[in-house]
């Protein structure tokens, strides 16, 4: 059997004892009250919130069970597939590995929270229920968040691949594109495709979003409607200004969605990076889910683990900051450096 690390146990219990999971309350004997007993008293589950969170994980865990990279899921959704097609997996066997994921978070979040019989039924229904909503619909994206609809989201990350998706949309290699608009042509011109043509190609994953806002009740269709001549004009300026995609993305934009993107990996990352000879991947996620941070899990510090994730993503680091000035650059990567710490700080989830 392998050997452990001896500090793995106390890690496990002290992520439970600050994850705000567990609440003790002395509990006497009947028979005798100077010899109390500790009983764990567990605090009735939010369903709408741990609902809303698990769908909220439903692409990072499809991104999980597959073999491609969450950017180029998230753009295959973008760009109207399903959630099995994004991912390249029969659609009936990731139906059953996310219920599979679902059972297992149930089996573990019960431990620490009470719900009855009835209200579990219920529960699994209905994430059953949008799991294969999700799964049979074009270009699924988490639309609501606590709920309400992030508009905001949904643009930046469209304006962030617009480039590469006027790229796709025409006959155009990506480079060639790229060359174009450095050298002050509008998105449209560098395509070689009209304005109105590109612009609502690019926007209708927007307008099937609102579309389905208004349809689960977290838009009126009066707000939807401003937010849809809020999306084409915001695209129409993008597509057709020379150098039309400085207007929507500056330095800091670029830092963030960078940021972004690259987090949503940071325990896979911070588990390649560290000695992994005597973790198990399942107990140190296991571990991270219950609030322990990067640093204490790994027994590494911020700083560390930190230079080593750098390391790990410099080549993509260095595609950024090529096209920055000198000034930008180190601020570029002093800003994607102290976002590391404050994640590898921060207590898992």
């Amino acid at each position: 059997m392998k050997n452990r690390k001896p500090w793995m146990a106390a890690i496990l219990s002290t992520a439970l004892l600050f994850s705000g999971a567990l609440t003790l309350a002395p509990k006497a004997f009947a028979d005798d009250d100077d010899y109390p007993v500790i009983e764990r008293v567990k605090a009735p589950l939010d369903r709408q919130q741990y609902i809303a969170d698990r769908l909220n994980k439903l692409i990072t865990m499809t991104v999980a069970f597959s073999d491609k990279d969450y950017v180029d899921v998230q753009d295959a959704l973008l760009n109207g597939q399903t959630l099995a097609q994004a991912a390249s997996i029969d659609s009936s066997l990731l139906g059953e590995k996310l219920r599979a994921w679902i059972d297992q978070d149930l089996s573990s979040t019960l431990q620490n929270y009470s719900v009855t019989n009835e209200q579990l039924a219920t529960l699994k229904s209905d994430l059953y229920n949008s799991i294969q909503v999700a799964l049979s619909t074009p270009g699924y994206q988490v639309a609501s968040v606590k709920g309400g609809f992030n508009y905001d989201t949904l643009m930046n990350t469209l304006m962030n691949q617009l480039e590469n998706k006027a790229a796709a949309i025409s006959d155009e290699d990506y480079v060639d594109v790229h060359d174009r608009v450095l050298k002050g042509s509008s998105l449209a011109e560098a395509t070689l495709l009209d304005q109105s043509f590109l612009r609502d190609a690019l926007v209708s994953p927007i307008l099937q979003e609102l579309d389905k806002a208004v349809a689960a009740n977290l838009l009126t269709a009066d707000e939807a409607a401003k937010l849809k001549d809020q999306a084409n004009n915001s695209i129409l300026s993008a597509v057709s200004l020379s150098n039309g995609m400085g207007v929507k993305k500056d330095s800091t934009y670029d830092t963030q969605a960078f940021i972004n993107k690259h987090l949503a990996s940071i325990f896979n990352d911070a588990f390649l990076v560290t000695n992994t000879e005597d973790l198990e991947y399942d107990e140190l996620k296991s571990a991270y889910k219950q609030g322990g941070s990067l640093t204490s899990l790994t027994a590494t510090s911020a700083d560390e683990l930190a230079s080593r994730i750098l390391n790990l993503w410099s080549s993509d680091i260095h595609a950024v900051s090529d096209n920055l000035s000198a000034q930008e650059a180190t601020e570029f990567q002093q800003k994607v450096t102290d976002a590391i710490k404050a994640a590898v700080n921060a207590a898992g989830k």
